[in-house]
């Protein structure tokens, strides 16, 4: 792959740069905040050009790469590690990096995301044919402000008795929250059994972006959170 940047992409690095001289001096960081690996090189690739044209117009050296965040606790953080660590290699080689470039990530979501589990009321239900439409207690205006539109880590499963509605028929299913606005939209034509008023749902990885974006709008309280210690015992 040729790692060159194109004469287009370089000029319009130096207007950037500048347009930005006070953050440039006042920062000395490059920011990406990127979150899937076909987004992580061209990033770090555009980064570069961003370092490269602040050295043409003589700028003091720029020394932090920020990779941003958005990494989840899932099996391909490892791919996307692997890619990252490949194009910083690549676009900021030892050998023509400054000793003192430092380079930094937001792993926030990371480390959050796992640590907690919504459980929520099935409040209100339609069938439509062979369809079913359910409200819960909770929706985009509390705990599902992102997870509604971000919902690459968010699962869904009944509380029906450990795996026993695996093997009960199936049938597409949306899931509402509690406003009556057609954008409080949980969960979008997922195969899930015969659910009734007042069945649980469960919902795993909202420990990001959950609550502290929720609102009490129309009067609708955020879910509550209650912490459970797990203990092992060791005879």
């Amino acid at each position: 792959m040729d790692l060159r940047l194109s004469s287009d992409q370089f000029h319009r690095n130096k207007r950037i740069v500048s347009h930005s001289t006070y953050w440039i001096w006042s920062c000395s960081e490059a920011h990406g905040h990127v979150e899937t690996s076909s987004s992580q090189r061209g990033a770090i690739a555009s980064t570069r050009g961003v370092f490269d044209a602040a050295a043409q117009l003589k700028l003091p050296p720029m020394h932090v790469l920020d990779i941003g965040g958005g990494f989840q606790e899932s099996p391909t953080f490892h791919e996307i590690a692997a890619v990252i660590k490949e194009a910083i290699n690549d676009y900021f080689p030892s050998s023509e990096t400054s000793e003192d470039l430092k380079i930094m990530a937001e792993p926030g979501r990371f480390f959050a995301e796992t640590a907690f589990t919504l459980v929520s009321n099935i409040i209100g239900k339609r069938v439509r044919g062979e369809k079913r439409e359910y409200w819960i207690d909770d929706g985009i205006y509390g705990s599902f402000n992102l997870p509604a539109y971000d919902k690459s880590s968010m699962m869904v499963k009944p509380l029906l008795g450990g795996s026993e509605w695996m093997n009960k028929a199936k049938f597409c299913s949306t899931v509402f929250g509690p406003m009556c606005d057609s954008m409080d939209m949980v969960v979008a034509e997922s195969q899930l059994p015969e659910l009734h008023m007042n069945d649980v749902l469960v919902f795993y990885n909202m420990g990001a972006y959950t609550a502290s974006a929720g609102t009490r709008f129309n009067g609708f309280d955020i879910s509550s959170i209650s912490t459970f210690l797990t203990y092992v015992y060791r005879p």
